[in-house]
């Protein structure tokens, strides 16, 4: 008998990752493959012939562009596939200490901060860290998110407790994907949100957001036309609204809306939302969206709050 052994035809992606020890994870035959870049950052892959998938690279500490390379029906080596790695820094805001500066610190110790939150937006990178140490009466314009992050490295605006932005013209936050394409991976948590004339946090058409332990109060006003949410979600995706409180707004307290899917709510409180001049608003209103409430652990605490 002649016997013949069959051997795949393997072709090689190559390249440089621009720092040691990062990760390429990909996906052969359903099953996860990964390589890691030697000690001058050169990575090599193999991938059989035909083959169409995406390559990730990650390291804690660092986000890479581009994110990833996608890759169809392979049939030749592919050389020079390079990531920009781009270290995840930690900038620091504190108004109440006399040594703040936006023109002179670089915002990258705490003794050294920002004296704005606009600032430390302003100088972050995808997959950074905005830290709001203290500070108890932020009044700055609209604080709108442009920078994300990746998985394992999102971009994260944090807040000491006590930390309370006050009297915002417009919301306060705002994640808006529509008209900044890419922007997922973006955690906010711990702020004091307090009478701002739009939502308290105002998420628009992105994906994999973390809202986490605010409170927002008193958004919006009680006149027709006027009425806002404390938190504001609308076309969202693989999201979680957890252990926030939202009380007294001029409209829901939570409101998921448009075409919302995979959306985790959960731990939150809420009560006193109301619209006033007509009896509606609610603890949580979900419009239309496939959006899972943990109800056992959700606290609606007056007659104006349920979850709709």
């Amino acid at each position: 008998n002649q016997d013949y052994t069959a051997s795949r035809v393997l072709h090689t992606i190559s390249g440089h990752t621009g720092v040691p020890g990062v990760t390429l994870s990909f996906t052969v035959d359903s099953i996860g493959q990964t390589v890691t870049s030697g000690p001058t950052g050169v990575y090599t892959l193999s991938v059989p012939d035909g083959w169409s998938g995406t390559v990730t690279p990650s390291l804690t500490g660092y986000i890479f562009s581009p994110i990833n390379r996608s890759y169809t029906n392979v049939t030749s080596n592919f050389t020079y596939e390079d990531y920009t790695p781009n270290a995840t820094h930690v900038y620091y805001v504190n108004k109440d200490d006399s040594g703040c500066s936006d023109t002179l610190n670089d915002g990258l110790t705490t003794n050294h901060p920002f004296c704005t939150i606009t600032k430390g937006l302003t100088m972050a990178a995808p997959g950074n860290t905005v830290h709001v140490l203290a500070g108890d009466d932020y009044n700055e314009p609209m604080l709108h998110i442009q920078a994300g992050g990746s998985i394992g490295n999102p971009f994260t605006v944090l807040a000491a407790p006590g930390v309370t932005l006050l009297n915002f013209t417009g919301d306060a936050f705002r994640i808006d994907n529509y008209n900044d394409p890419n922007i997922s991976y973006i955690t906010i948590q711990g702020f004091t949100i307090t009478n701002p004339t739009g939502n308290g946090i105002d998420v628009l058409y992105a994906s994999h957001i973390n809202l986490i332990g605010n409170t927002v109060t008193l958004a919006g006003s009680p006149v027709n036309g006027q009425e806002m949410s404390g938190i504001y979600l609308y076309s969202v995706t693989n999201s979680t609204v957890t252990g926030n409180t939202t009380a007294e707004n001029s409209s829901h307290g939570i409101d998921v809306e448009g075409a919302s899917s995979n959306v985790t709510v959960s731990n939150n409180t809420s009560y006193g939302n109301a619209n006033e001049w007509t009896r509606e608003a609610n603890g949580i209103m979900i419009q239309g969206s496939s959006t899972s409430i943990d109800r056992k652990s959700t606290r609606l605490n007056s007659s104006h709050s349920s979850v709709s």
